[in-house]
C-alpha cells in the first residue's frame, strides 16, 4: 500500500515538473510567434482632448468661448504612467499584435494604489481656452498639491508691500484679514507685488485674464520676461498652483470671478458664476467659494460679466464683500453699460477700469498694433490698464515688446500700482 502510494505521488511529481517547464518554455518562444513591437509610448496623466478654437469664437464680452467642448462623455482619458498596469514582454507583444492575453501566464503586477485628482466636471458649453498645441502640448496639470501645502508655500514668500507701506504689526501671508479690523493692512496692499520707481514716466498694467484651465498656457504666461496681473480663473483644475508659481516668479495674481454675460445661453461663465436672479445669500455664498480656491490675490476683475456689471443690486452685493475681504476691483468693462467702477467707488472699494482689450481679434498684427495704442493712451492720461489673453500670439507680442518698454520711457506696474494712483487723484 505504502509503494503504491509512494508511486503515485513520484508520478505526479514528476508530471507537475514537466508541466511546468512546457509552460516555461511556451512562456519564453512566446516572443518569436509575432514581431516585436515597439517599446508603449509614455502616457500622460488623465486629461480631456479638445478641439482648437478658431479666432471668431470670441464671446462679445473679449472672453474665449468654445463651441466644440470635448464634454466628460465624450472625451478621450488615458492614464498616467504610475496607475499604468505594466505588462510582461510577451503580454506586451501580443497586445501589439492585436489579441486579448487571458490566463494565469498574463496576469497583470498591480502596482501600489495611487490617488490622482477628479477633475472638475465640464459642462458642454463651458468657456475654456482654445488647445492650438494640443498633439505636442504638455500642458497637462500635474496633481494637485494638497491646499494646505500649497498655502504653507504661499505664506513663505515675503510680502511685495513697499516698506513705507507696511504697518509694523502685518499679519500673516495667506490670511485674508478684514481692512476694517485695527491695524490691519487690507490684502490689495499686502499681496502687491513690487512696484519699481516710477520717477513720474508713465504707466503700464498688463492684466491677462482667462488664466488657470491649461497648465501649458500658464507656464507659459509665467515666463513673460517682466512682471504682469495674472487673473486666474478659480474653477481651474490646477489654480492654486498656478497661483503659487506666478506670485514666486513676481507677478501680481487676482481672481477672474465669473459672472453673467448677457447671453447666457451661448456664454457660459462656468461654475459658481455670479448671476441677476440670484439674491444676495446665494451671490456671496458663490463669491466665498470662488475666493477660496486659492490665495496671495490682490482683487478681482469680472469674467465675462456684461450682464452681471449692468445691475447696481447685484453689484452692491459683490463690493460689500469685497471690502469686508479688503480687495480690490478691476472692470474688465466687457459692455458699455458696466456701473461696476462707480458702484465701488460708493462703498468705498479701491477700483479701477481696463483702458485697453489688446487681443479681442486674436491676430499678431492687430496685437501689435493695440500695444502701440496702450502706450499711446498711457503717454496722454499718464497709466493705462491693458487687459489680454493667453492666446500664442499674445505672447509672442508680449515677449518682445514688454522687455523694450522701459528704454522708451515707460514703467510696467501691477494693477495695484494704478489702483493707488488713480485713488490718489
Amino acid at each position: 500500500m505504502a509503494r503504491t502510494a509512494f508511486i503515485a505521488f513520484a508520478g505526479f511529481f514528476v508530471g507537475s515538473v514537466v508541466t511546468a517547464s512546457i509552460a516555461y518554455t511556451a512562456r519564453e518562444d512566446l516572443p518569436n510567434l509575432v514581431e516585436p513591437a515597439p517599446p508603449l509610448p509614455a502616457l500622460k496623466p488623465s486629461t480631456v482632448l479638445a478641439l482648437p478654437l478658431r479666432p471668431e469664437e470670441l464671446s462679445d464680452d473679449g472672453h474665449m468661448v468654445a463651441e466644440h467642448v470635448v464634454t466628460p462623455e465624450t472625451s478621450i482619458r488615458v492614464p498616467a504612467p504610475d496607475v499604468q498596469v505594466p505588462m510582461e514582454k510577451p503580454q506586451r507583444q501580443i497586445a501589439a499584435a492585436g489579441f486579448v492575453p487571458t490566463g494565469p501566464l498574463f496576469r497583470p503586477r498591480l502596482p501600489a494604489r495611487v490617488s490622482t485628482p477628479a477633475p472638475v466636471p465640464v459642462d458642454k458649453t463651458l468657456n475654456r481656452e482654445p488647445d492650438h498645441d494640443h498633439a505636442t502640448d504638455a500642458h497637462v496639470p500635474a496633481a494637485n498639491e494638497p491646499l494646505a501645502r500649497l498655502r504653507e508655500r504661499l505664506a513663505a514668500i515675503a510680502p511685495t508691500v513697499p516698506a513705507d507701506e507696511i504697518e509694523p504689526e502685518t499679519p500673516a501671508a495667506g490670511v485674508d484679514t478684514p481692512e476694517t479690523q485695527a491695524g490691519a493692512v487690507p490684502a490689495w496692499k499686502r499681496y502687491a507685488a513690487i512696484t519699481p520707481p516710477t520717477m513720474g514716466r508713465p504707466l503700464i498694467a498688463v492684466v491677462l485674464d482667462d488664466i488657470g484651465l491649461s497648465q501649458f498656457r500658464a507656464d507659459r504666461v509665467i515666463a513673460l520676461p517682466a512682471p504682469i496681473t495674472v487673473s486666474i480663473l478659480p474653477y481651474g483644475n490646477n489654480a492654486a498652483r498656478v497661483a503659487v508659481q506666478a506670485r514666486e516668479a513676481g507677478h501680481e495674481i487676482m481672481v477672474h470671478l465669473p459672472m453673467e454675460p448677457m447671453n447666457l445661453a451661448s456664454n457660459n461663465p462656468g461654475p459658481n458664476a455670479l448671476l441677476t436672479s440670484q439674491d444676495r445669500a446665494e451671490i456671496e455664498r458663490r463669491i466665498d467659494i470662488n475666493l477660496s480656491r486659492f490665495d496671495g490675490y490682490v482683487g478681482v476683475n469680472n469674467h465675462m460679466g456684461s450682464r452681471f456689471t449692468a445691475s447696481e443690486k447685484s453689484l452692491t452685493y459683490v463690493m460689500a464683500k469685497l471690502k469686508d475681504r479688503g480687495l480690490l476691483f478691476l472692470d474688465s468693462v466687457t459692455s458699455e453699460r458696466s456701473v461696476a467702477f462707480r458702484v465701488a467707488g460708493q462703498l468705498g472699494v479701491p477700483a479701477t477700469r481696463r483702458d485697453i482689450f489688446i487681443d479681442s481679434k486674436n491676430d499678431s498684427r492687430f496685437i501689435r498694433r493695440q500695444l502701440q495704442r496702450a502706450e499711446d493712451i498711457a503717454r496722454k492720461r499718464g497709466a493705462v490698464v491693458a487687459i489680454g489673453h493667453p492666446y500664442p500670439a499674445t505672447l509672442s507680442a508680449l515677449r518682445e515688446w514688454l522687455p523694450s518698454l522701459s528704454a522708451r520711457g515707460f514703467v510696467l506696474v501691477p494693477i495695484s500700482a494704478i489702483t493707488a494712483m488713480r485713488l490718489a487723484g
